[in-house]
């Protein structure tokens, strides 16, 4: 770990946060992280507690934007505003630059084809209006996010900067935060999505609107609190091996492809923008973008029905159980180089999306 005030690697980005904890970091992750978690909830709580004491010295108020939203996501506590949340990372080496560049760019495209046709976004599948008539009370996440933004954004979606469209937004917000506990698996499927798609948004954007002034830590809150719920309870444990045909299963693989198609948006965004609000933890349970399986073939991802989608299955059997990875694009193994060739050869728009990420990180991230 370099220190504070150590310069930045010419082949990495430059974060100014580290902490000299060992001298052998790789074999002392857990010390680190141990140590990263109480220094910052210590800060934390000295924080809570001189801004405790001024405001009964001056009985004031505090500031709007020291807080996050009070009806979403600030129940327990109270935050400390970060600077440069869902900013683009610097990066000391121009090409890394210019590959984070690309990749935000085109995940914040994403947003924008979503107000018009969802079934062209990279992680929501094309029969994702199937489970509407399940989705109980209420509109479907993914309905709202088109509703929104096609009523309040302007014709050419340039200029996303309304004060009633982030209203809505944060209105929406607030809706999903407070019942997705009690939704069902497709439902909040859409949540995860919907959620997504409003980050993209507002890094599109770079900075949150007056009218939803937390917008930024109270997206990703609602999402952390959305994959929760999908990870505790319907993903079948922290197995993320891809499940291939068995029976009728086309629907279980559907949600279980959107799902991780979801989440490795969320690494992608972590790889390039800033998403760290200050708290943060490991669960034995959590996933890890190393780990995380490659989208599925474009044929797959395609198949309008699950005959179609059974014809595309690799042939070697119901359980892929030697998926492959992100952390295998760094392998040097003869055998995964050749396998990552064929998924390349196949690959839809994110698999190359994955593929110019994978420019941005290294093994020794590996967590």
């Amino acid at each position: 770990m370099n220190s504070p005030d150590s310069q930045d690697s010419p082949d990495g980005p430059m974060e100014h946060q580290f902490v000299n904890v060992t001298e052998n970091p790789s074999l002392d992750k857990d010390k680190r992280r141990i140590h990263v978690r109480r220094t910052v909830m210590a800060q934390y709580h000295k924080q809570r507690k001189r801004q405790k004491q001024k405001a009964e010295k001056e009985a004031e108020k505090p500031k709007e934007e020291s807080l996050t939203p009070s009806t979403s996501v600030s129940s327990p506590t109270w935050i400390r505003r970060p600077t440069h949340l869902l900013c683009a990372k610097p990066w000391a080496n121009e090409h890394q630059a210019r590959a984070s560049d690309a990749v935000i760019n085109y995940l914040c495209g994403q947003a924008i084809h979503g107000i018009t046709d969802l079934s062209g976004v990279l992680f929501v599948h094309s029969s994702w209006k199937n489970g509407l008539e399940v989705t109980g009370t209420g509109a479907h996440p993914l309905l709202s996010f088109q509703q929104i933004l096609g009523y309040y954004g302007d014709k050419d979606f340039m200029h996303i900067d309304q004060t009633p469209l982030w209203d809505a937004v944060h209105m929406e917000q607030e809706t999903i935060y407070t019942q997705c506990e009690d939704w069902e698996p497709f439902r909040l499927l859409g949540a995860a999505q919907a959620i997504t798609l409003y980050l993209l948004l507002r890094v599109r954007t770079g900075a949150n609107h007056p009218v939803f002034p937390d917008g930024d830590i109270a997206l990703l809150f609602t999402l952390s609190k959305v994959f929760k719920s999908l990870q505790d309870g319907h993903m079948r444990g922290p197995t993320l091996g891809t499940i291939l045909p068995q029976n009728d299963e086309w629907e279980q693989w559907i949600f279980r492809e959107s799902v991780m198609r979801t989440a490795m948006i969320y690494f992608l965004l972590d790889l390039t923008v800033n998403v760290d609000f200050g708290l943060t933890y490991d669960r034995p349970t959590d996933w890890h973008l190393h780990d995380m399986p490659l989208p599925c073939t474009k044929d797959l991802w395609l198949a309008e029905d699950m005959l179609a989608w059974k014809e595309k299955c690799p042939r070697e059997g119901y359980i892929w159980s030697h998926s492959l990875t992100f952390g295998h694009m760094y392998s040097h193994s003869d055998i995964h180089k050749r396998r990552l060739q064929t998924w390349q050869e196949s690959s839809d728009e994110l698999g190359l999306v994955v593929t110019l990420a994978s420019q941005l990180d290294s093994p020794t991230r590996q967590k």
